[in-house]
């Protein structure tokens, strides 16, 4: 039951990174979270793929961009310091 969860909730989650829908984030690590600002920007020149997994599921982001690129690794890397190694 939880890892259905998990998965509803990182679809919701990417469906709203499309849009440039970036305040579940900000909610819980601030509106100055690193690459915040760029990637609320850029969203449309992201794509966001969700895999469904057998334990949880994945989701992954693709840019050509360098300053999204730079900005996904701040990001990424302020979620896992904030939630833990597991937040990967």
């Amino acid at each position: 039951e939880q890892v259905a969860l998990i998965g509803e909730h990182l679809e919701e989650e990417a469906a709203r990174f499309a849009r440039g829908d970036l305040d579940d984030p900000a909610a819980i690590h601030g509106e100055d979270m690193p690459g915040l600002a760029e990637l609320r920007a850029g969203a449309a020149e992201i794509d966001i793929q969700l895999e469904q997994l057998d334990d949880g599921a994945l989701l992954s982001y693709t840019t050509g961009d360098p300053t999204l690129i730079e900005a996904l690794h701040r990001w990424g890397e302020a979620q896992v310091s904030d939630h833990g190694d597991h937040a990967q």
